[in-house]
């Protein structure tokens, strides 16, 4: 069995799993959220980047592997989205420490027009620079020797 992860805003592809699919539990609340905007204001960026983080960890245990081979998708890296965000101190480290060990992690290179436009579907607002981003996880990408797809 071997287990890939593919980074992506994009829509799935190649038969990947979407962890954060528009319909689904998180992305529903977030949205749910949009109606209290005076108040979101006052909600720190990193709480919302934090749990997205957590989140993910959620649907790594809620998914599990199945003893097949799988891909799974999810939009943002964690530890790209606080280094973009300039955010220095956070779980991210640890929270990726929790989750299975992956066999494979394809990052995708996308237009920052989509990274803008998931951050709003998926953190509710764009709480990160988005070039700042695409920078991080290119810099990860590299030091881990995960695969970059263009």
């Amino acid at each position: 069995m071997t287990l890939s992860l593919r980074i992506d805003p994009g829509p799935p592809t190649d038969g990947s799993r979407n962890l954060f699919p528009s319909d689904g539990e998180f992305v529903g609340a977030i949205g749910g959220m949009r109606k209290w905007t005076s108040v979101l204001k006052t909600v720190p960026d990193g709480v919302f980047i934090e749990l997205y983080a957590y989140e993910v960890l959620e649907r790594a245990r809620e998914f599990g592997p199945v003893g097949e081979d799988e891909t799974w998708q999810i939009p943002f890296w964690a530890e790209a989205v606080f280094d973009a965000a300039d955010i220095r101190v956070h779980a991210g480290r640890e929270i990726e420490r929790m989750l299975p060990v992956f066999d494979r992690v394809v990052i995708a290179v996308r237009p920052v027009e989509l990274l803008i436009t998931e951050a709003n579907r998926v953190l509710g607002a764009a709480r990160f620079d988005p070039r700042r981003y695409a920078h991080a996880l290119a810099d990860l990408a590299t030091v881990r020797g995960w695969e970059v797809e263009s």
